[in-house]
């Protein structure tokens, strides 16, 4: 095996099938117009949850992102409204992944209408999971069948609450299992992930899990409407819909123990890979834990893999006042193609002298 290879995504990683920040009001109030829905079959039983979302929705809309206004709460010593709005944020990610696609959703309105075009501020689902994901777990193993065995350790450090790289390594590693036993195979603790010693997962800010997930093996078995009415039966702030809810974290509450373990996966990486992360302001302490200027020289090679790479790569030199001398031009590289995930071509043994012994 070749050194360790390590992705650091941030929300652009997950773009097809999560909105990012810019698109995130408004696609709350398309979940917002599905909880009016159930609202108006029992508003006096709803009242509760319709207010807590709406709140939440209008919230949002003044700020620049929900991590702005969470952390406005956890500054003021608000930690009820923020345990009733990370409920609120839970729930809207259920809906979420058990939503369609926008064009199957479409189909199945049996509108007249064509699509309709969507403009920059509103979220196209292109699908449930987002394929690059798939395509980059296939990548990463060696061609051996029946088995799945990576190329090198690969490490993620994300920043994501979605699950979109926990179903994609599940469609490989367990696809027989339920959700609940897969994520009970692979957690270590609370935040990192663990497949056989080949794949390890560090959850910067936790991550997003509904318990009615459990019994699921993918996300086509149920509808996202029919299981937002079953976690709402027994009222929206019961026992089980907290639990769940406490999974999400943000910058300021990320243990410094997800710092260390990220940078030991830094540290014995020989290919870093940022897919969609821009090293935003909330998170840049807990960053400068697990990155450092030393990490930016010759012996690694960083791949920044963004729309705006070229913006984020002078960001980070900025941030960790690094000289863009041709060293690091070499080994720092801004990469616009977002079509799939980059794989370095160094873990197959390619540009070596004798090719990796897996055919």
């Amino acid at each position: 095996m070749s050194n360790e290879l390590t992705y650091i995504l941030g929300a652009g990683a997950s773009y097809q099938s999560i909105p990012v920040v810019k698109t995130f009001p408004n696609r709350f109030k398309e979940f917002l117009a599905d909880i009016n829905k159930i609202y108006q079959e029992d508003s006096l039983k709803y009242f509760e949850l319709f207010s807590s979302c709406s709140r939440f929705s209008k919230e949002i809309t003044s700020h620049q992102s929900f991590d702005t206004y969470f952390k406005k709460l956890f500054h003021t010593n608000s930690l009820d409204l923020v345990d009733e709005f990370k409920q609120v944020l839970n729930l809207y990610f259920t809906w979420e992944h058990l939503e369609d696609d926008y064009e199957t959703k479409w189909k199945k309105s049996n509108t007249m209408h064509g699509l309709r075009h969507r403009n920059e501020l509103e979220f196209t689902k292109i699908t449930k999971i987002d394929k690059r994901y798939d395509a980059l777990i296939a990548g990463l193993l060696k061609p051996v069948i029946g088995k799945s065995e990576v190329f090198c350790k690969t490490n993620f450090i994300t920043w994501n609450y979605d699950l979109n790289l926990f179903f994609s390594l599940k469609n490989y590693f367990a696809p027989e299992k339920t959700t609940k036993d897969f994520l009970n195979s692979i957690s270590n603790n609370e935040y990192e992930w663990n497949i056989d010693n080949q794949i390890s997962v560090i959850n910067m800010n936790g991550y997003f899990y509904s318990s009615k997930f459990d019994d699921l093996t993918s996300l086509n078995e149920k509808e996202g409407i029919s299981v937002m009415k079953e976690i709402l039966e027994n009222g929206f702030f019961e026992a089980s819909t907290g639990k769940d809810a406490n999974k999400i974290k943000f910058a300021w509450e990320t243990e410094i123990e997800h710092a260390k373990v990220a940078k030991e996966k830094i540290a014995a990486s020989e290919n870093i890979v940022v897919i969609g992360y821009t090293f935003p302001l909330y998170n840049r302490l807990v960053d400068f834990e697990y990155l450092s200027h030393n990490d930016f020289g010759t012996h690694k090679k960083i791949v920044i893999q963004d729309p705006n790479s070229i913006a984020i790569r002078q960001n980070l030199f900025d941030l960790f006042e690094i000289n863009d001398n041709e060293y690091i031009q070499k080994n720092v590289v801004a990469l616009l193609d977002c079509d799939s995930f980059y794989v370095p071509s160094n873990i197959y043994g390619i540009n070596r002298n004798n090719a990796p012994n897996v055919w």
